[in-house]
């Protein structure tokens, strides 16, 4: 009797341990999916590491860039709340996303609002107070979705060398500036691209709407212009074919 109830036991522990265990791993599973926290500029490298980034109201300090190169394939970043960028003369770009199969979300309420009103002069990018570029994709099998930009120093959303891309549901806010204040805050940019979609967006801007210089099989629909150039095909290429 003694022994078998050593026996009993030690089954038990047994059973406990390789309950805990499961149990962990269903925590880990659970804590992964939902994601890495980026609430501080610090945290910046500590997030790449992970396959779910959740930016929420984020402070970008002056003359950085929220570096989020070279992502790990697959990786989903959400932007939640509101992104500010600290003031600074410079050439910028305030957000750059390089990557592949990555998925980028704007949740409901998110805003990366650039203040632009603090570089504006009336002169463009190029003259009087140098004004970053705000955001600059170079992504392949990517979606970016969802995402609302305030008031870009200059021009905003560039998608240069990119492939098989699906933007969508992008709204780009600039009439703070209007009359001419804000000049060359150009809305989408798509540069030496290939199979890029852009549909159901918005933009309220003061030059081109959107502009591609060189590429093939760009789609373009249900994008709504106001207050600008509207839309630029080949103007820009130097030379590149627009196909």
């Amino acid at each position: 009797k003694i022994r078998g109830s050593r026996n009993l036991r030690t089954i038990t522990l047994m059973t406990m341990v390789s309950n805990i265990a499961s149990l962990v791993g269903i925590l880990l599973i659970v804590g992964g999916s939902l994601g890495y926290e980026l609430t501080r500029f610090e945290q910046l490298n500590d997030a790449k590491q992970q396959n779910f980034i959740k930016i929420k109201n984020l402070n970008v300090p002056a003359g950085k860039t929220l570096d989020l190169t070279n992502l790990k394939e697959g990786t989903t970043v959400e932007f939640i709340g509101r992104t500010t960028f600290g003031f600074q003369e410079w050439d910028g770009p305030m957000v750059k996303i390089t990557g592949k199969n990555l998925k980028i979300v704007g949740v409901k309420g998110n805003l990366l609002d650039a203040e632009g009103q603090r570089w504006w002069n009336g002169k463009g990018a190029d003259k009087g107070l140098r004004k970053p570029r705000m955001f600059e994709a170079i992504v392949d099998d990517s979606v970016i979705t969802g995402l609302n930009f305030k008031n870009p120093p200059q021009a905003c959303f560039v998608c240069n060398w990119c492939h098989n891309v699906k933007i969508s549901w992008v709204n780009i806010d600039a009439k703070d500036g209007r009359n001419g204040l804000a000049f060359n805050t150009d809305g989408f940019g798509v540069g030496y691209a290939k199979n890029v979609t852009l549909t159901d967006s918005y933009v309220y801007n003061q030059d081109d709407c959107f502009v591609t210089g060189a590429g093939e099989d760009i789609l373009v629909e249900r994008l709504t212009c106001e207050g600008g150039n509207g839309i630029s095909v080949g103007s820009l290429g130097g030379g590149a074919k627009v196909e």
